[in-house]
């Protein structure tokens, strides 16, 4: 088959390899679609320890794709033919972490697209456990924005919105529309989007009916203050992470007694005045993936929202490209600035 290998830095190859067998227990996946997370641009960026010199990897952890067959005792419940969207997480299934719900902290965890291969490829193998089958109003490219969605849940599972909260949210890609829309369908009472560029935090901010605000022409902790008569927001999400300063950003317009959420993945040590964090009372919480609510996985509960309307994955995928024209697809990716991106989508 074809799958498109990387080593590292923007070097992608499309290869030919050995076509996956599936092993007991696990489902062999005809891929469908399979999306650029922020993430894997984190890599294409060299903003991570380099992959240079490893093994080539299959990248893409968000996909969606067709039951093509199965390995001993997987087989129950799913039909060949049938649509499913992947949850990327494997956790061990027995440790503590994973029998409270927080299989993303399983020290044996492992995450499809990192430690196993992944959706930039024809075919890929995946445990029975983590196959969830999609209506027939739910597309394949939806499919594929599940695990963008399930970590915003997680998101404000860990950081609740409640109705009439101001909320500003830090970013203008497609993590930081996940959380404006669900701030919005929690019942936001004023909502705002932070981002560099005038046109990407614009073009994000009009799919939710919220504020702009471009760092690029304006201050947006003054822009902030005058729009919240001085007070600034009680809830921040931020969704940036990188290279920039966003968290001590995060701080200074959020309210007294606010609540910053942190969901980007920052490769630099961020500096911040914990002098004002400690007077104003500023509370801080870190997400990281998605797991259970209560009794259901996160990434269920995003599937029947998607299913039943209530969040458009449509509005967030903007482009498209075949698995040959992956290095091109993570060009569009990470230059959403330029190309309009916000969810780039490889269709194998």
């Amino acid at each position: 088959m074809k799958a498109g290998n990387y080593y590292g830095g923007r070097d992608f190859r499309v290869e030919d390899v050995a076509d996956p067998l599936p092993a007991a227990g696990e489902i062999l996946i005809r891929v469908a679609a399979a999306g650029i997370c922020g993430s894997d641009l984190h890599e294409y960026r060299n903003e991570y320890p380099a992959q240079t010199g490893r093994p080539p990897r299959i990248m893409g952890h968000e996909l969606a794709g067709v039951v093509a067959g199965s390995g001993a005792g997987a087989g129950d419940g799913l039909k060949i033919g049938q649509r499913v969207a992947i949850n990327p997480l494997v956790g061990c299934g027995i440790c503590e972490r994973c029998r409270s719900g927080m299989s993303y902290l399983c020290s044996k965890g492992q995450t499809v697209g990192i430690h196993r291969p992944g959706g930039f490829a024809e075919y890929t193998t995946v445990i029975r456990e983590n196959c969830y089958p999609l209506p027939d109003t739910v597309s394949d490219d939806a499919g594929a924005t599940l695990d963008v969605y399930a970590c915003a849940l997680h998101g404000l599972t860990r950081l609740p919105v409640k109705p009439g909260d101001s909320v500003a949210v830090i970013g203008s890609g497609a993590m930081a529309l996940a959380f404006a829309e669900l701030s919005a369908l929690s019942g936001a009472g004023s909502l705002f989007l932070i981002g560099r560029s005038k046109a990407a935090v614009e073009r994000v901010a009009s799919l939710v009916d919220a504020v702009p605000l471009s760092a690029s022409d304006q201050d947006p902790v003054q822009a902030i203050r005058a729009l919240t008569s001085g007070k600034g927001v009680d809830i921040v999400y931020e969704c940036v992470g990188g290279t920039s300063q966003t968290l001590a950003l995060a701080m200074d317009i959020a309210c007294q007694g606010g609540s910053i959420g942190v969901e980007g993945v920052h490769i630099y040590p961020q500096s911040i005045n914990t002098v004002n964090a400690l007077l104003r009372q500023l509370t801080i919480t870190w997400f990281y993936s998605h797991g259970r609510r209560g009794e259901r996985m996160e990434y269920e509960i995003a599937l029947d929202l998607i299913s039943q309307g209530k969040i458009r994955p449509d509005r967030m995928v903007t482009h498209h490209f075949p698995l040959d024209q992956i290095s091109p697809a993570f060009s569009a990716a990470a230059d959403h600035a330029a190309t309009g991106s916000i969810k780039v989508i490889v269709n194998p």
